[in-house]
């Protein structure tokens, strides 16, 4: 690069095969340089040898997304400060129907000069392996939900129905496997649900042996150990606020780390004017299903907020 002072702006948008990129120098109006490059080692080699020879100081900016951060990485490592966005929070124009690579790349760059974007958290490499392993742990857990429901509806529609307590225990599940069905089709559709629940269900725990070994390091003990003294948070739970929320010193205060991981309050008040305020009636919920540490503390408050002499789940 040279002594220029003139910025560079890059915006690129991302996706699995390609990547537009649209450089913007100074306070130009249009990028005065647009192009597409593979998404691959050597198209970002070729993009880095464009960024060679801009002659000024060069801030490279894309959307998160499904494609991670190893543009990221590589940027950065290369000398080429980058940041990653908040799809949730760039702004957006009423009306605005017209949806493309060159345009999204375009816009990026224009509100990233402005400032007018928000960066993301970017975890380093050994938390966003805790966090694919906390993810993946998650993953199995919905699976086995659903695998559940999809036997007990097909049980159900047969006319099995299971009155002799809880289901899923040691007692439910020996009626489950003596049950025999006339039918051979029908009957090898029950053994296959079978099967693929006893299958998640040692997924589970070959990943909850992980994360408990994992626990036990020294980078995680103390914290584990810390948030365990919640009630309704234990390793499972502490090691997932870990994976979602790193280094919960970075938040100023409480709102910045609720709207980090999606925790909003909500109300429904009706009349002419807001009823005052009453926090026991107002409820935090995660904004979306996949927003994991809002789940773990919404559980872990609807168990906080029970009778001590209730049994309470942990989260």
């Amino acid at each position: 690069m040279g002594n220029s002072t003139t910025t560079s702006w890059v915006a690129m948008d991302t996706a699995a095969e390609r990547i537009h990129v649209a450089i913007f120098r100074g306070e130009e109006a249009t990028p005065s340089e647009e192009f597409e490059v593979k998404a691959d080692a050597q198209g970002i080699g070729r993009l880095k040898k464009k960024l060679e020879k801009e002659t000024g100081p060069v801030k490279c900016v894309y959307e998160a997304g499904p494609c991670g951060y190893g543009l990221y990485r590589t940027l950065n490592g290369s000398g080429y400060p980058c940041q990653v966005i908040a799809p949730s929070l760039t702004p957006r124009k009423p009306g605005e129907r017209v949806k493309t690579n060159r345009l999204d790349a375009r816009r990026l760059g224009n509100y990233y000069r402005g400032g007018q974007l928000t960066p993301v958290r970017i975890p380093d490499e050994q938390q966003e392996a805790l966090r694919d392993l906390v993810r993946g742990r998650d993953d199995v857990r919905r699976n086995l939900q659903q695998s559940r429901q999809r036997l007990s509806g097909f049980l159900l529609r047969h006319g099995y129905h299971f009155k002799e307590g809880s289901r899923w225990t040691r007692k439910h599940w020996a009626w489950v496997k003596a049950i025999q069905f006339k039918q051979e089709l029908a009957q090898m559709v029950v053994e296959e649900y079978i099967t693929g629940v006893e299958t998640q269900i040692e997924q589970m725990k070959r990943f909850d042996q992980k994360l408990h070994e994992i626990s036990q390091r020294p980078e995680y003990a103390a914290k584990v150990s810390a948030y365990s003294v919640l009630r309704g948070i234990q390793t499972t739970g502490a090691m997932t606020i870990i994976a979602e929320g790193g280094d919960l010193r970075q938040y100023g205060w409480a709102p910045q780390f609720m709207a980090s991981i999606g925790i909003v309050p909500g109300e429904e008040s009706t009349g002419e004017r807001q009823a005052p305020i009453d926090h026991q009636n107002r409820e935090c919920v995660p904004k979306k299903d996949s927003d994991r540490s809002g789940l773990v503390l919404s559980e872990a408050t609807t168990c906080g907020s029970r009778d001590p002499k209730e049994e309470a789940q942990p989260a």
